[in-house]
Parts: C-alpha cells; sequence; structure tokens
C-alpha cells in the first residue's frame, strides 16, 4: 500500500518563497482557503482529505509567484511503502 505525499516545501525551498506569501497570492487571486491549509501542507502532514478547490489555489498562486507552469506532480507524490 502506498500514500501520497505532499513536496510543497521542497517547492517554496527550491524557487525562495514562503508558505505566507502563497497564501497572500491565494487569497488576492481570490481563493478562499481554510486557516492554516497552506501551513499544513507546506509541513507534510495535511489536509488530510484530498481537496481540489485547495490544490487548484496552490497551484494557480505558485504559478504566479514563480512564472513556471507547475502543476499536480509537483505538489504530490505517490510512495509505495
Amino acid at each position: 500500500m502506498g500514500k501520497l505525499v505532499w513536496k510543497l516545501g521542497n517547492v517554496l525551498k527550491a524557487n525562495g518563497l514562503t508558505a505566507r506569501q502563497v497564501e497572500v497570492e491565494a487569497i488576492k487571486r481570490g481563493h478562499r482557503l481554510g486557516e492554516n491549509t497552506i501551513y499544513r501542507v507546506n509541513r507534510g502532514d495535511g489536509p488530510k482529505r484530498f481537496d481540489r478547490a485547495t490544490l487548484e489555489a496552490l497551484i494557480d498562486a505558485l504559478r504566479t509567484l514563480t512564472g513556471k507552469p507547475l502543476g499536480m506532480n509537483d505538489l504530490l507524490e505517490y510512495r509505495e511503502e
């Protein structure tokens, strides 16, 4: 059995960004995020339930901030256990 692993921390580090910058950009672009959602994803421990709106907000904000065509494969990885 495998599991999904969030890779946001790697993306932030590689692009010199903070979770706060992504949160501000996502909100500025009209996305609604739960309190601390990006911080939990950055730590790699959440959200536990897959939420399409959260993923869309992250991708949208990261593409704007980095100018790169980032996508789901940059943020999530399926790992065999």
